[in-house]
């Protein structure tokens, strides 16, 4: 036995470490020779041979510094291989080392325009040696700055190339439609949700490298249509129960550990998978027994708090919100008990809904993300939600809620106009150099701004840096959210029109619903193999459906729109 097999290692890492080059240098300052040596890497090795290399020295009247820009945003940090310079001898200097996920917030130190260290350093100076191989960083980014700090000390680059690190897993649920536009929408929430996809589900991976349970509903359904069952998901339930013992509330919000009991119940029906549901058993039927106890018999709650996202904090539409989310937690809960053959808790969860049923419908205030609540737990008319979710187009949208106000305008009647916001909410981001799909958006921040992969302009404001609200003010906001991959969700369920009629998919339902698109085609998978869909309108206006399904699935059909 070897050494290393004596070792009582603690965890392994099972992500992939990969990594990439910069594919362009989109601002060089000061004395640097030799830029372009770093758009590629011969060898994977420093070597006291290398003459090639890039180098930067900084002048007593001139800063030295590049700018480098790997074309996406990815997680992860930089590997930085430097050289020997002729008769300069060993040396140790220091370096500034800034990652951005927008070129603006690479070249903007902390703390300007609200740029942060949290979670994980981006902004730091880093004592760098000749001959040296080393990575740098755990972060959300697409941009590197590099600069050196000391003067006429020559630092000499050989590579800087990123580190990629995800969780390898292949894809089998896809998406695919005539309109271009729709399909890289869906490609880049897949990558926004799967780069959040680390050893747990995180919020976002530069800030918000946490397991908040309420966000993670979007991230979850976002990962069965596209990946099917994942042992992160049931770990992630399980890290928020053990870290939220009862009579506490996950992450401290009620609202959250509603979103659990949704969120393992969609999971347990989506991949009829009980092993997680037997192990988070009791804490479920307690969470359910509190959650419940909190609806007086007239329908009639105060809860500790009403939160339901950032925008309604505080307002009448957060609590029109969160009652529409308790009725919809009661109800996942009620069906969880049933699984669990906890009869006396599903019946205290039945009598809870009654109670809330009856209770007067709170008005949404204006807040589209309440209004979609309500139209989804059937407390209003959908038809009359979806006029009034349609009205300004993209305004009032939200990242984290677009699920659920897209899927509310489809089921009301207007899955035309669903696609149009759509494309106009989040094609805007696409437009603004986006790779991935942000902590949150406004439509009006586009207009005249310096784009992700801008430089700064005095004359135009910065899309990242002048933007954002509440806690993700400035440069602090995430670019890469996995709580905004609800389109993926969307498209599967509304446009390819999967519904499942029992766990684990052995019963689905297809209703298409293609609104301006003449096809859409895509594979799902369930718990029995993987369903694949197309769907072509023909010209009479009708919607022919193919569907492959694997021998254990029933289909059943419902005319497409």
């Amino acid at each position: 036995m070897s050494f290393i097999d004596s070792i009582t290692f603690h965890d392994e890492d099972k992500r992939r470490r990969r990594y990439i080059l910069p594919k362009q240098i989109p601002l060089i300052k000061g004395d640097v020779t030799n830029p372009e040596r770093l758009l590629i890497c011969k060898y994977q090795q420093v070597s006291l041979m290398k003459k090639d290399y890039t180098r930067l020295i900084r002048r007593d009247d001139s800063p030295a510094g590049i700018l480098l820009d790997f074309g996406f945003e990815f997680h992860g940090g930089v590997r930085i291989m430097t050289a020997l310079p002729p008769d300069s001898g060993m040396y140790v200097q220091d370096v500034r080392i800034r990652l951005g996920e927008s070129a603006i917030e690479a070249l903007t130190p902390v703390p300007g325009k609200n740029a942060t260290n949290e979670h994980s350093p981006r902004d730091v100076i880093l004592p760098l040696s000749t001959l040296a191989d080393i990575e740098f960083g755990q972060s959300g980014l697409r941009f590197v700055y590099i600069e050196p700090l000391e003067t006429d000390v020559e630092l000499p680059l050989v590579s800087v190339q990123g580190v990629f690190i995800y969780s390898d897993r292949k894809y089998i649920g896809s998406f695919s439609c005539d309109d271009d536009e729709i399909n890289r929408i869906y490609e880049t929430a897949v990558y926004t949700c799967h780069l959040n996809l680390q050893k747990y589900i995180w919020d976002g991976i530069k800030r918000d490298r946490l397991v908040w349970l309420g966000d993670m509903h979007p991230e979850v359904k976002t990962l069965l249509a596209v990946l099917g069952d994942l042992p992160e998901i049931a770990a992630s339930l399980k890290f928020g129960a053990e870290e939220a013992p009862l009579p506490g509330w996950i992450d401290g919000i009620p609202a959250y550990s509603m979103w659990w009991l949704i969120i393992l119940r969609d999971y347990t029906f989506a991949t009829d998978n009980r092993e997680p549901l037997f192990g988070l058993a009791e804490y479920a039927e307690n969470l359910s027994k509190q959650i419940a106890g909190f609806i007086g018999k007239n329908g009639e709650h105060s809860l500790p708090d009403y939160f339901l996202d950032w925008p309604t904090k505080n307002t009448p539409g957060a609590f029109a919100g969160v009652h529409a989310l308790l009725l919809m937690a009661l109800r996942a809960a009620e069906e969880l008990m049933m699984w669990l053959k906890k009869i006396d808790t599903a019946d205290i969860c039945r009598t809870a809904v009654r109670r809330l049923m009856s209770y007067p419908v709170p008005d949404a205030s204006g807040y589209k993300q309440s209004l979609a609540m309500l139209s989804l737990s059937g407390l209003v008319d959908q038809k009359a939600a979806a006029i009034q979710l349609a009205k300004g187009g993209a305004a009032g949208m939200s990242t984290f809620m677009s699920y659920y106000i897209l899927s509310s305008l489809s089921d009301g009647g207007l899955p035309g106009d669903a696609l149009t916001i759509l494309k106009e909410y989040y094609g805007g981001m696409l437009k603004a150099g986006a790779t991935t799909f942000f902590e949150d958006f406004d439509i009006g921040w586009v207009n005249n701004a310096v784009p992700i992969d801008g430089l700064p302009d005095e004359k135009k404001p910065s899309l990242h840096a002048d933007n954002g609200r509440y806690c993700y003010l400035g440069l602090r906001h995430s670019l890469c959210h996995g709580w905004s991959s609800g389109p993926v969700s969307f498209l599967a369920e509304q446009v390819l029109g999967i519904k499942f009629l029992e766990p684990g998919g052995k019963t689905v339902l297809i209703a298409p619903s293609l609104g301006h698109l003449r096809e859409a085609s895509g594979h799902f998978p369930t718990a029995y193999g993987t369903l694949e869909i197309s769907h072509k309108r023909m010209p009479d206006g009708s919607v022919r459906t193919i569907c492959r399904a694997p021998d254990d699935v029933r289909i059943e059909y419902r005319s497409g729109t």
